[in-house]
């Protein structure tokens, strides 16, 4: 059974502006016991209205206090957390116990109450002056407000752990910069323990280039080839494109281009090098330098699913540069993993449109709009896009608008924003869109247009023959209508090699199986289907109708009640409830029509 939520559903995975462009070694703080942030796409808009509805009033012990601030962070709900626990710390004779003093100071942090953190972090110094997040956060404030000295003072006193051993030469070097030595900047990453590391070459580099001193050439170079990440290697791709040494900008954009030949950044790039446009510098002030040396440290955090921790480090980033466009491109998104869509899509639509990541960030939006069951204003902003002349802007705007109908089953609208996308391309239809004709297959499928389906399933499967999701949707096709069951056997078969572990594949071959009549073979094929995805009412019900024919009528009973359990379709429980009490023999038959799945065209 195909499953369209696998591919139609909000992209769960979509690519990160902080990807990892090459590896790269950096010990990694995680400063609280991170609680990972779930998949967007799998909070409602209901739950997380009733999660808030449910807070119950805040306790006036110490000890209901500190559990329902655990409570709410555990469920990414850091304001009330950030209350509760503000509460207990005011209830507590004993500001160590549980850690409670460092775990207030990092809920306002994290919900941006600077403030507050900045009263928790002179309390915590007090007690332990050591505290490496603590004083960078203080440092942060200090470098803000142009108190380099005691920038200095506190980064001086760092302890000697391996996390700031590593961080604080690349803070101090930043602070020597905002004094204009530039000699000590420089001097300090040199003499570090990690001269030779990618990233202190590279702030080597930027502090040369912005000083004017000397050519960075070679520094960039060393650190690109050494390895760094994505925002990273665009500074080192800025510096070329300035420098006007095109070999080298094209052999980054070049490279960038290999790891995703769709990323807009290669783009960009290759457009301002053939109109000869020199861009401005990425890091121009010591203000730059400083957030983009913090947003380092968050993004390595941000990848490795340390989503609290991040938002910490993108809190000061926020409070150094707010309008620090990756900062808030992961801002956006640790907002929207937490279910906060309002404020990820405020995050989203301050990003400038001029930036380069405008595109991205309305993109994000729109999905964001979608998930949180803000469907039309999401559809009106793809309008808009499909209204423009850029082609590859109304292309793309077309292909979102069919799939955002596809996942609201209006089969019908879908096909027509399709349609228009196809006929759009013209003559120029190639390989790379053959998820936009599958995705258009589909539609005619779901709209019992048989002949045109099979025709564009056919044409996808020409581009992409080793697709199992292109082979599966067919040959479940076929099955279904009782035609070309062996080649739709063995499309299937080809696809469960491919994708050994897919439950919904799994079982489009077990149910190709009942088709023709190998009720033992459907049996244990179904069954593994089961075991994989055990909460799918469709799955369940195909395995109960296999039992029933291989004469295990009380196990078939048993997956039809379990079917009818799972199921949120009215027409679908009707049918199992027939089954229950008549069998298959009696009971009327109906067809009950499967979810399918998609892969969406991104252009």
């Amino acid at each position: 059974m195909p499953d369209l939520s696998k591919e139609v559903g909000v992209n769960k995975a979509y690519s990160s502006i902080l990807s990892r462009f090459f590896t790269l070694f950096l010990g990694v703080f995680f400063v609280t016991s991170c609680s990972y942030a779930t998949d967007y796409s799998a909070k409602t808009p209901e739950a997380t209205v009733a999660q808030s509805l449910a807070q119950p009033p805040i306790p006036q012990t110490f000890s209901g206090s500190y559990l329902a601030g655990r409570f709410a962070q555990h469920n990414q709900d850091w304001d009330h957390a950030f209350d509760y626990m503000s509460l207990a710390l005011a209830l507590s004779d004993n500001l160590d116990q549980n850690g409670l003093l460092d775990r207030t100071f990092l809920l306002a942090l994290g919900n941006g109450k600077i403030e507050q953190a900045a009263r928790l972090a002179d309390k915590i110094l007090m007690r332990k002056s050591d505290d490496d997040l603590a004083r960078i956060f203080k440092m942060t404030l200090a470098f803000q407000n142009q108190n380099y000295p005691a920038a200095h003072d506190i980064l001086v006193d760092m302890n000697t752990t391996h996390f700031s051993e590593y961080i604080t030469p690349l803070l101090q070097s930043w602070v020597y910069v905002s004094e204009e030595n530039i000699e000590m900047a420089l001097s300090t990453l040199k003499e570090s323990q990690y001269p030779d590391d990618p990233v202190y070459i590279l702030h080597r580099a930027l502090i040369q280039d912005m000083s004017g001193q000397s050519d960075p050439s070679d520094l960039y170079i060393s650190a690109f080839e050494k390895g760094l990440l994505l925002h990273q290697t665009l500074i080192a791709a800025n510096f070329f494109e300035r420098a006007e040494n095109e070999t080298m900008a094209r052999k980054i954009y070049e490279a960038l281009h290999r790891l995703d030949p769709k990323n807009q950044f290669s783009k960009g790039g290759y457009d301002r090098i053939d109109t000869k446009t020199i861009p401005e510098p990425m890091i121009a002030t010591a203000t730059d330098g400083m957030a983009f040396t913090l947003f380092s440290m968050a993004s390595l955090l941000y990848e490795r699913h340390a989503y609290d921790s991040a938002l910490i480090y993108g809190r000061m980033v926020e409070n150094i540069q707010p309008d620090n466009a990756y900062n808030m491109m992961m801002l956006g998104d640790i907002m929207a993993l937490s279910g906060k869509y309002n404020e990820a899509i405020d995050y989203y639509r301050n990003i400038n449109s001029q930036n380069i990541l405008f595109k991205m960030a309305r993109l994000r939006m729109i999905e964001v709009l979608e998930t949180s069951g803000r469907v039309q204003e999401a559809l009106d902003i793809l309008t808009v896009m499909a209204e423009q002349d850029d082609d590859v802007h109304k292309l793309e705007a077309l292909a979102y608008i069919g799939n955002i109908y596809l996942r609201q089953q209006k089969f019908d609208h879908a096909l027509i924003a399709y349609d228009q996308a196809l006929n759009h391309l013209g003559e120029n239809i190639t390989a790379q869109h053959w998820n936009l004709i599958y995705a258009r297959g589909m539609s005619y499928e779901r709209l019992n247009k048989w002949s045109a389906a099979e025709k564009d399933l056919l044409h996808a499967l020409e581009y992409q023959p080793e697709n199992p999701h292109i082979l599966n949707y067919l040959g479940y096709s076929w099955v279904e209508q009782g035609i070309h069951l062996d080649r739709a056997l063995e499309m299937i078969k080809k696809a469960v090699v491919l994708k050994p572990n897919d439950g919904h594949i799994i079982d489009s071959y077990g149910w190709a199986y009942y088709k023709i009549g190998n009720y033992t073979e459907a049996v244990y094929w179904l069954e593994r289907a089961v075991e994989i995805l055990p909460e799918d009412a469709v799955l369940n019900d195909h395995l109960g109708d296999a039992y029933w024919q291989d004469n295990r009528q009380k196990e078939a009973r048993f997956q039809w009640k379990r079917a009818h359990k799972l199921s949120q379709d009215p027409d679908k429980k009707a049918t199992l409830k027939d089954k229950i009490k008549y069998g298959l023999r009696d009971a009327p038959q109906q067809h009950i029509p499967q979810n399918q799945e998609a892969a969406l065209y991104t252009p």
